[in-house]
């Protein structure tokens, strides 16, 4: 079993568990966009593109904090590892609202094509 702390809360999980799944066992929500699991069919999606889930690994396997964000779908856990939530879920939230707002000042001609026109 490996011990590590997600939002200042101790969680412990079997080993090669993700990060996200080591979140959910302890009722801790982290957004997903391209993961997801059909346990009936025993198959798992999680390539880790979209980086809705990412995670500040505080500290790593070395001790020292991740020099960047982690997708939690796709990141084991290590023993001692110190997982913080907070501040990547309004990161994540930021860039969704930014991409959300480009999309939408998209200019939108008269045929609804967007930029292309016949």
């Amino acid at each position: 079993m490996i011990k590590l702390t997600i939002d200042n809360r101790p969680v412990e999980v079997a080993e090669g568990t993700t990060i996200l799944k080591a979140a959910r066992q302890a009722g801790i929500h982290i957004p997903t966009l391209c993961y997801f699991e059909l346990a009936g069919m025993n198959f798992e999606n999680k390539p880790g593109g979209c980086r809705v889930c990412v995670v500040e690994v505080a500290k790593d396997f070395n001790g020292r904090p991740r020099r960047n964000l982690a997708p939690a779908c796709a990141t084991e856990c290590v023993e001692g590892m110190e997982v913080l939530i907070v501040l990547s879920f309004l990161l994540s939230l930021s860039s969704f609202f930014y991409y959300s707002e480009v999309v939408l000042s998209i200019p939108v001609n008269g045929n609804g094509m967007g930029w292309l026109s016949a």
